[in-house]
């Protein structure tokens, strides 16, 4: 049983409750479930789940008559209650075709179901089409694909046959880990020196690849997201490291100063910016008088930085400003965001655990700006498969 389940889990398990009719075990599932469906007919609402399991409770012979032929497109990943919906909708005739690949479902953890596509053949009789010729990938990559997939357990034995021609080859290669895949990616950069674009299967893939490209100066664009270190929560938290190492830097204390929030608003600001002018010292010194806590936190973790590892001091400072609950008021109301915004600060861990060498050199690796052409020619070019 899961105990103490997350928001996220509980509504994960509604959904999947909704569309496969079955229930995960999870602690307290059963007062959410009820709560979370009187406040739906409270509100005379619908979620998006509901739009299938009203559809499916609903629908009158009259309404179904109106669709006399029926295409389904991804059929691998539909799940029991899209099928019970399906043969619904075909009540009065048989005119169904369906498109999906099995090899390609992977979708089962959200209720995808491969039993249906047997119901499908058992049920229609249907003809049966193989779309098997491949125009989009070489020949090399198609086979390689073939002879992985058909260690697959299937129900049709079939191969794509490519229609281009290329020469080169693929080249599998396995990884313990995040880092070592990023050294092996960066190697084979320097291997093939141009022409290079780096595809990912999700998003958390990105950060590990994405600091050794800044390590190893490289320049690179990414399509369809920001780049880990131009995000909002990342630059607050470089910025408080570059103040702690450069107290100087005025631009990094502004950004930092009321972040999280502690009562230093604009007026404040304004105050000691105003005084910095009038007695003509640095920004952060006005703080000794006007924000004597902040001031004394910087000492404290100037004295850190000193002393202790790289990824200690970073951990102490972000226990000190209390960031993790930061995070949690400000995206709270939001999982996803939420998970992605962990996601972000422990991929930034990551990158200072990995790197070799102290905060001075770090802030200097990301702040250089690398030139606009390197031996490779090209930015390397990263992007999602997706994408």
């Amino acid at each position: 049983i899961e105990k103490k389940p997350t928001e996220e889990s509980l509504l994960s398990a509604l959904s999947f409750k909704k569309n496969t009719q079955s229930q995960k075990n999870i602690e307290y599932f059963d007062e959410f479930f009820h709560f979370y469906e009187s406040s739906l007919k409270f509100f005379n609402a619908l979620d998006f789940d509901d739009l299938l399991v009203y559809a499916e409770n609903y629908m009158t012979d009259e309404f179904i008559q109106k669709f006399q032929y029926i295409m389904v497109d991804e059929f691998q990943d539909t799940n029991k209650i899209q099928m019970n919906l399906l043969l619904k909708l075909t009540k009065f005739h048989k005119n169904l075709m369906v498109v999906g690949d099995m090899d390609q479902s992977i979708y089962g953890f959200r209720g995808a179901r491969q039993e249906n596509l047997q119901e499908f053949l058992d049920i229609f009789k249907p003809k049966i089409y193989f779309l098997s010729e491949n125009y989009r990938s070489g020949k090399s990559i198609v086979h390689f694909s073939n002879k992985l997939i058909s260690e697959n357990v299937r129900m049709f034995e079939s191969s794509m046959i490519p229609l281009k021609q290329e020469q080169g080859s693929v080249e599998l290669f396995e990884v313990l880990n995040e880092e070592q895949e990023a050294d092996f990616v960066i190697e084979t950069i320097k291997k093939y020196k141009n022409n290079i674009a780096i595809f990912f299967r999700s998003s958390t893939q990105i950060p590990f690849i994405e600091e050794a490209l800044l390590r190893e100066n490289i320049p690179y664009t990414l399509t369809g997201g920001k780049k880990i270190f131009e995000k909002k929560e990342i630059k607050d938290i470089i910025a408080y490291i570059s103040f702690v190492q450069n107290p100087h830097d005025s631009i990094s204390l502004r950004r930092i100063i009321n972040t999280p929030a502690r009562g230093f608003g604009e007026v404040s600001l304004q105050n000691a910016l105003d005084k910095s002018s009038q007695y003509k010292i640095p920004l952060y010194k006005t703080l000794e008088v006007i924000q004597t806590k902040f001031f004394d936190f910087f000492l404290r973790m100037k004295k850190n930085f000193l002393e202790k590892s790289f990824l200690e001091s970073v951990s102490i400072l972000l226990d000190e400003i209390h960031w993790v609950e930061y995070l949690q008021k400000t995206y709270g109301s939001n999982p996803k965001l939420h998970h992605r915004k962990l996601q972000d600060l422990f991929f930034l861990k990551k990158s200072i655990e990995f790197f070799k060498g102290d905060s001075v050199e770090y802030l200097r690796n990301l702040k250089l700006e690398p030139p606009e052409k390197t031996i490779q020619g090209e930015p390397i070019q990263l992007m999602s498969i997706h994408s």
